[in-house]
């Protein structure tokens, strides 16, 4: 009776034990649609090679000689290869907030794969965990000195290789080799260079596991050569892409980091990044390690561990300028891989903000913790409060006044305040974009039934970033830029240039003469009349511009602040 008491005791949950699968699932939806509301959705500026993609637009007889819908066919993520032509205009934007759920969804999943990871074991803890993941600022957002997307508020394949990419770290470190392969294989097929990031880390693991005396040669065999064909499968579409690119490896006959200046120094260039950027790596390295540093033994090794590897990674990234224009090395993004390392940092920071929340000392549940949730859900270089409360909690030990239930559920509330404010905030910036897009959907509506197909349209343009060399475009353009990203796709018509068209060049070096010519031209274009002189010079039929500048021109269309001119009988 006794061994059958804890038997049954032993297989019964309790309250200190972890989340069923049906508790786990509404965790995950609740945590996504909360996260979901915070960063907000849009149709974003990456969501102009998708679109196209998603509707085969390179296909169509108007695009067979426009270089940038013709090098979409070498876009080499195997997620929008597999996806290629299936929709058309009356569903292709409706694919990407169902996509973008699903990602977050998976984001989450992976950080639930790190909980055991990080020595936390409890039901409240792992609630709680869960909750901060989907709060904290470190965990949305780009990343610092890199710009890589974590949890943004535009669907794009990389962020949904952010949770992949922590459930194939998480199976390492539970010794499931191949599975954890099959999942590296699928973030190669969503992004190659991001498998590129993760293989270091994945390397670093099994050396901690080999050096610990807890992995055996045989033993990494036997489970990971399945791993190893399944890694294969996925990987087949991705290089048979690569290998059709006839540029493949071939160096161009400019200085690719002229370009990558041009475009968006961010992701390449570590000299070219501006000082906050800096700023908030020092913040985000600081705070891996000094988490890290207030967990346990294991967990503090393996932390560290993975923020040196991601460090040495960073650090390549920002010397290569110095060594080579290589494009096949620039385009692994190695600066981005800062993705990972606030990612990493923003897990750390959380463990340990749960395991105060759920310690016995009432001045770290009720004071310290509290405060460390205040100063991170707004600003991600919040962050650094935790060096000046790791000093306060050391030197100083609060009263009963201090350390209470009261104070603690004040500094919540600001939190949750805080956290609506930004739910608003991004409401109303998502409801004006929305209405910018209503506005350029009509015009590609319109754009598409009474033009030509062969109609060439000069949009709004301006550089991407405020250190591009390029010339600076008219303030005017940055407003009627918002939305913009649907028209080429949607109208079925040829764009002469736009700023995010530059980024073929990563794929189709010999894009960039193309697009720079036509970037200077259009840029120094600045008035609407000189607009639409270029555009004659250029045999470009439709100029769009803010109905504010039309002057004596008369536009052949408008919808919102958007006026459309015909070029050959603009001026009167």
């Amino acid at each position: 009776m006794e061994t059958a008491q804890r038997v049954s005791t032993r297989e019964r949950p309790s309250a200190q034990d972890g989340l069923s699968l049906r508790n786990w699932a509404a965790l995950l939806i609740g945590l996504s649609t909360l996260s979901l509301a915070i960063t907000g959705f849009t149709i974003g500026n990456n969501n102009i090679f998708h679109i196209p993609i998603l509707e085969g637009s390179w296909r169509e007889p108007q695009f067979a000689h426009d270089a940038f819908m013709q090098s979409l066919r070498y876009f080499s993520s195997g997620f929008w290869l597999m996806q290629a032509g299936i929709a058309d205009d009356s569903n292709v934007l409706k694919y990407f907030l169902p996509w973008l759920f699903i990602s977050r969804l998976v984001f989450f999943a992976g950080i639930g794969s790190w909980i055991a990871v990080l020595g936390l074991k409890r039901r409240t803890q792992i609630v709680i965990f869960m909750l901060l993941s989907a709060v904290i600022s470190l965990l949305r957002g780009e990343s610092f000195a890199g710009d890589g997307g974590i949890a943004i508020g535009q669907f794009t394949h990389s962020e949904l290789g952010n949770g992949l990419s922590l459930i194939a770290l998480a199976l390492v470190w539970r010794r499931c080799y191949g599975w954890a392969l099959a999942f590296a294989g699928l973030v190669f097929f969503l992004n190659v260079f991001m498998a590129v990031w993760l293989a270091p880390l994945i390397a670093t693991m099994v050396v901690l596991q080999w050096r610990e005396h807890r992995l055996s040669l045989s033993l990494l065999m036997r489970k990971g050569w399945p791993g190893l064909l399944a890694c294969v499968v996925p990987g087949v579409p991705v290089l048979t892409s690569l290998a059709l690119n006839p540029e493949l490896g071939k160096r161009p006959e400019y200085d690719y980091r002229v370009f990558l200046l041009e475009h968006w120094p961010d992701h390449f260039l570590a000299m070219h990044l501006a000082v906050m950027q800096y700023v908030g790596f020092v913040i985000v390295v600081a705070t891996a390690i000094g988490s890290a540093l207030q967990l346990p033994r294991d967990q503090a090794r393996l932390i560290c561990s993975l923020t040196g590897v991601m460090l040495a990674i960073w650090t390549i990234g920002a010397l290569l300028p110095l060594f080579t224009s290589s494009p096949t090395l620039f385009n692994l993004h190695l600066l981005r891989s800062t993705t990972y390392l606030q990612i990493l940092a923003g897990l750390a920071l959380a463990a340990l903000i749960t395991r105060w929340m759920t310690s016995a000392n009432e001045a770290d549940r009720f004071l310290w913790a509290p405060i460390l949730v205040l100063s991170v859900v707004v600003k991600p270089i919040g962050a650094a409060a935790l060096f000046p409360v790791l000093a306060m909690r050391k030197a100083w030990r609060p009263g009963t006044r201090l350390a209470s239930p009261i104070v603690a559920a004040l500094l919540l509330t600001l939190s949750s305040a805080a956290t609506v404010a930004l739910i608003v905030k991004q409401y109303r910036r998502d409801s004006y974009a929305a209405a910018k897009r209503a506005d350029w959907l009509a015009l590609a509506s319109w754009a598409k039934a009474n033009t030509p197909p062969d109609t060439v349209f000069l949009l709004p343009v301006m550089r991407l970033h405020d250190r591009s060399p390029l010339p600076t475009a008219p303030a005017r353009m940055t407003d009627l830029l918002i939305g913009s990203e649907v028209f080429p796709a949607m109208s079925h018509r040829q764009v002469w240039v736009m700023g995010k068209y530059g980024a073929a060049a990563q794929w189709l070096p010999s894009y960039y003469p193309i697009w720079h010519e036509r970037m200077v031209g259009s840029l120094l274009a600045t008035s609407l009349s000189e607009r639409l002189t270029y555009a004659r010079s250029n045999v470009i039929g439709m100029v769009v511009d803010d109905c504010g500048a039309a002057g004596s021109n008369v536009p052949v269309y408008r919808s919102g602040k958007l006026c459309v001119f015909a070029s050959n009988h603009a001026e009167r």
